[in-house]
């Protein structure tokens, strides 16, 4: 009765990992569009002088997935805080010792790797098919 318990418990926190995962990326992308705005002038100059549309798309890309990365450390430290924290009650001879297990860490990782990939490809598209004119103008 206890495994069917826990199984129950560890599906509803995955569906709600996954619904906070997308509107994270969400944010992101959001947040990586208004960058791309911003910046609409400089990114033209940078056009202008040379650099390729795939550099752009490049930069945009990696700042993204940088932004994405600092965000799931400070996830992945909050987490191993709180199962840490958890292991140290004194109900762990009830329910057991938690912990997390290596394939569930590099499958978050992976999938949060993809977020922040899918999240940042439609800004680097916009900002690498920028007009240099149109944008030095703004």
């Amino acid at each position: 009765m206890m495994g069917y318990i826990f199984l129950a418990f560890h599906v509803v926190l995955g569906i709600a990992g996954l619904v906070t995962l997308l509107a994270g990326a969400v944010g992101i992308a959001h947040l990586m569009h208004l960058m791309v705005r911003k910046r609409s002038a400089e990114l033209g100059l940078a056009l202008a002088v040379g650099a390729l549309p795939g550099q752009l798309r490049r930069e945009i890309l990696g700042q993204t997935v940088l932004l994405v990365a600092c965000g799931g450390l400070l996830g992945a430290l909050a987490a191993m805080g709180i199962v840490w924290i958890g292991a140290a009650g004194p109900w762990t001879a009830e329910t057991g010792v938690p912990r997390i297990p290596l394939a569930l860490g590099l499958g978050a990782t992976a999938l949060l790797l993809g977020c922040g990939i899918l999240a940042g490809t439609q800004p680097a598209r916009v900002a690498s098919r920028l007009d240099p004119v149109a944008a030095l103008r703004s």
